[in-house]
């Protein structure tokens, strides 16, 4: 039996990132990241408790929705 082989199931899950981390994959400050959480403008997150940490897929997610094709804001 090999101790290095992961728990069945377990290569499913991802590693969640840090607000730190993700702040900085997107060079965002953490109050933007903090501030955009609480109306809804940014990336989606998960809680635990009081602990949020952010999906990868979810970051990538986010930047492909902010690309536009010019400045109007009248979407």
């Amino acid at each position: 039996m090999s101790a290095s082989r992961p728990a069945a199931g377990a290569e499913v899950l991802e590693r969640l990132l840090l607000p730190e981390e993700a702040a900085k994959i997107l060079n965002l400050s953490l109050s933007w990241l903090a501030k955009a959480r609480m109306d809804g403008t940014g990336p989606e997150f998960v809680k635990f408790g009081r602990t949020v940490r952010y999906s990868q897929p979810s970051l990538l997610k986010f930047i492909q929705e902010q690309r536009r094709m010019n400045t109007d804001y009248g979407e």
